[in-house]
């Protein structure tokens, strides 16, 4: 709907909609452990968007494809592959750290303080390699994606409010909703 109402250049239009089919992942948890909000809410809706993403995100990409992009520039994402490639960024390093945290729990407190300054660490060179990349078209981009990235993440971010607070949740797990 928001493609549809700001009308973006075709690859803003699909990297809104892929954006929008991507579950926080560790990111998201990283962040809500930051914000002091419930980190076990936040890995548990992780978990489970993952699941669903590992299967929506290749339907639901290569439907907004056929829809937004005209014929003679059709695009699509190949499914299996992309199953497993999500699988792997998503899902695999929750997993892990489930049954870190189930089989040998002191050793996850213990490596805890280390994973939180590695991940935090790897976001910055994450966007620090995004940035350099696309830096010449950065202002375009920003003038091109920014209104309508700031008015969907406000937008989802006080739907996760106001369901959380439908719900009539505790704080910590309003901010992981609202995170996630």
């Amino acid at each position: 709907s928001f493609v549809y109402l700001f009308q973006p250049p075709t690859h803003i239009a699909m990297g809104l909609i892929i954006l929008s089919c991507c579950p926080g992942g560790a990111t998201s948890n990283f962040f809500t452990y930051l914000a002091k909000g419930n980190t076990a809410t936040s890995i548990c809706l992780t978990t489970f968007s993952g699941i669903f993403c590992i299967f929506t995100i290749p339907l639901i990409v290569n439907f907004a494809a056929t829809t937004i992009v005209s014929q003679e520039k059709a695009i699509f994402l190949p499914v299996i592959p992309a199953i497993i490639r999500i699988f792997n960024m998503v899902l695999l390093p929750v997993i892990v750290g489930m049954a870190l945290k189930a089989w040998r729990p002191y050793l996850a407190e213990r490596v805890e303080p280390w994973a939180t300054k590695i991940s935090f660490a790897l976001i910055l060179i994450t966007l620090a390699a995004i940035l350099i990349s696309v830096h010449t078209e950065l202002p375009s981009l920003i003038t091109a994606a920014g209104p309508i990235v700031v008015v969907f993440n406000v937008s989802m971010m006080v739907l996760g409010f106001l369901t959380a607070s439908l719900l009539r949740l505790e704080e910590q797990c309003k901010r992981a909703i609202v995170i996630e």
